[in-house]
Parts: C-alpha cells; structure tokens; sequence
C-alpha cells in the first residue's frame, strides 16, 4: 500500500508538470 501511495504521487506530480509544460 505505501509503495502504491509513492506511485500515485509521483504521478500526480508528473501530471502537473506535464500541465505546467503543455497549457491549454
């Protein structure tokens, strides 16, 4: 569970960046 927990907020972090890098 802890290392799905890392997972989703690394990704949820990837996911701003990304918004950051490409806005609409």
């Amino acid at each position: 569970a802890e290392s799905l927990t890392k997972i989703q907020t690394a990704l949820g972090e990837y996911l701003e960046r990304q918004r950051a890098a490409f806005p609409r």
